[in-house]
């Protein structure tokens, strides 16, 4: 029986909505925290938009200056707002930045958070992703955690299904390559592009929560004019002869991910095009597939390129609704069937969005 105790999002934006959706779907409750709301941010839009899958339920407005105003503009928008003083006792904290670091310094002991993966690892010093073969399958040692990044949670998801069929032994190296999109769609930045690959944070987080490929990644990050996804690539190089054919099969049958031919992942803007077209025909808006898009190539019969595209405001949804239901009691294996049974996105079950995907993808790029 799950708790019916909600679940507080501090933080409730572009990705913080997104674990709201899948943990609403599933009948949990939700309480929000948000700063401001407008009819012409899109933030605000993506609310509204669960208010009318779902309905209302709670909001709390940051304190601060003109907080009056602030309530009366939620309110305006048909936002439910509260000041009802309330402990919650599971915080997903979806902010960034000093916000986050005041956050957590002010959560109490018995009060178990995850913060979102692009703060400080030093916060919390303990990185959480579910996926199998990480260390998010003893899920009761992240009473206070940090959900991994977008792009790490793409690899490590990945590498994960690659470990179902090759010991860690066998691996002898993991060359990363991270082409990151330069703004989420809607936000008012300017496109920007900075190509030359550098050295990234990436690896080690991956090694965070594989361990068992400690010293044996390296990741390099760029940035590109482009929106809605990351384009990535992994060089796995094997100490013995591996067939591809067999880590596609592993895709194939996990059900958080979207298994594609090689012709998509090869070039990054036409790739994106196509997963654009297949969005709009299946109603998921703006691209945002919740599931890692992935590609297998033989390179040599020691290596195996992996490329894809990471949904970047949404890939970590389910890894953070996996982790509130941890948080109440259930195992690694219970949560994680739990949420791939019972989550919905856009209407689809987990399943649903992946032969959805992979079946639509598949006939555009055979028309192209």
């Amino acid at each position: 029986m799950i708790s019916k105790e909600p679940v507080l999002i501090n933080g409730i934006g572009t990705v913080g909505s997104r674990t709201a959706h899948l943990l609403l779907s599933m009948g949990i409750s939700v309480h929000g925290v948000k700063a401001s709301a407008s009819k012409d941010d899109l933030k605000t839009q993506e609310l509204l938009a669960l208010y009318k899958r779902f309905g209302a339920f709670p909001l709390r407005v940051v304190p601060g200056e003109h907080y009056d105003e602030r309530v009366r503009q939620f309110k305006q928008l048909g936002f439910t707002v509260t000041d009802k003083p309330l402990r919650y006792s599971t915080i997903v904290d979806a902010t960034d930045g000093d916000v986050t670091a005041k956050n957590v310094a002010g959560y109490e002991q018995e009060q178990r958070f995850l913060v979102q993966g692009g703060t400080d690892f030093a916060l919390v010093k303990n990185d959480f992703v579910s996926a199998p073969h990480t260390v998010g399958k003893k899920i009761g040692n992240f009473r206070r955690a940090r959900q991994v990044s977008c792009n790490t949670t793409f690899c490590s998801t990945v590498l994960g299904q690659v470990l179902e069929h090759v010991s860690a032994e066998d691996i002898a190296s993991v060359d990363v390559e991270l082409h990151r999109r330069c703004r989420d769609p809607g936000e008012k930045k300017e496109f920007r592009e900075v190509l030359e690959l550098k050295h990234s944070h990436h690896a080690q987080d991956v090694m965070n929560v594989l361990p068992q490929l400690a010293g044996k990644l390296t990741s390099k990050a760029n940035i590109n004019s482009w929106e809605h996804f990351h384009h990535t690539q992994l060089l796995v190089m094997f100490r013995r002869a591996v067939d591809m054919r067999v880590i596609a099969e592993q895709l194939k049958n996990y059900p958080r991910c979207i298994l594609v031919d090689s012709e998509l992942t090869e070039n990054a803007r036409d790739g994106m095009k196509t997963l654009m077209a297949v969005s709009s025909e299946l109603s998921v808006p703006d691209a945002d597939c919740l599931l890692p898009v992935y590609s297998v190539h033989q390179v040599s019969k020691k290596s195996i390129m992996i490329r894809g595209f990471t949904p970047q405001r949404s890939v970590i949804a389910l890894s953070c609704a996996d982790w509130v239901l941890g948080s109440r009691g259930m195992s690694w294996e219970e949560a994680f069937t739990h949420t791939n049974k019972n989550a919905k996105w856009h209407g689809y079950s987990i399943a649903e969005l992946k032969k959805a995907y992979e079946d639509n993808v598949r006939v555009k790029v055979a028309v192209v």
